[in-house]
C-alpha cells in the first residue's frame, strides 16, 4: 500500500510504500546523527581591513595601472603582461577599507596568495 508519512527531518516523503517508511526514518536518523566534518581554515595573518590607498599601492607593485572610469565605485585597472589584464574592484565607501572578506575576493581575482599579498603591503 503506497501512503504518505512525516520523516524525522519534517519533509512529508509521498508515494513510499509503508512497509519501507520505518527503513527510511532510521536511514535518515543516522545520517542526522553522524558528526559533521568541519574544517578549520588555515590561519591566516591577513588584516580584517586594508584602506583602499595602501590596495591600489600593491596593484601598482604589480604593474597595474589606473583607467579612467565614468562613474560609480567601481575602479578599474589594467596590465597587459599578467592574467588577468583588465580587473575591476569596488572603491569601499564609506570609510575607504576592504573588509576581510572583500580583501579574500580581491585576493582570489588577482591570483595572489595571501602571503604575497601581505610582503608586497609592507612598504605601502
Amino acid at each position: 500500500m503506497i501512503a504518505a508519512s512525516l520523516c524525522m527531518c519534517g519533509f512529508l516523503i509521498f508515494g513510499v510504500p509503508e512497509r519501507n517508511n520505518f527503513s527510511i526514518n532510521v536511514w535518515l536518523r543516522g545520517v542526522k546523527s553522524q558528526p559533521r566534518r568541519r574544517t578549520v581554515p588555515p590561519m591566516c595573518a591577513l588584516p580584517t581591513e586594508v584602506e583602499w590607498r595602501r590596495f591600489v599601492c600593491v596593484l601598482r607593485k604589480l604593474g597595474y595601472a589606473p583607467q579612467q572610469t565614468k562613474r560609480g565605485s567601481v575602479r578599474t585597472f589594467r596590465n597587459p603582461n599578467r592574467n588577468p589584464g583588465v580587473i575591476s574592484f569596488r572603491e569601499p565607501h564609506p570609510g575607504g577599507a576592504l573588509g576581510h572578506h572583500s580583501l579574500r575576493v580581491c585576493l582570489r581575482k588577482l591570483a595572489l596568495s595571501p602571503e604575497d599579498f601581505l610582503r608586497l603591503l609592507e612598504d605601502c
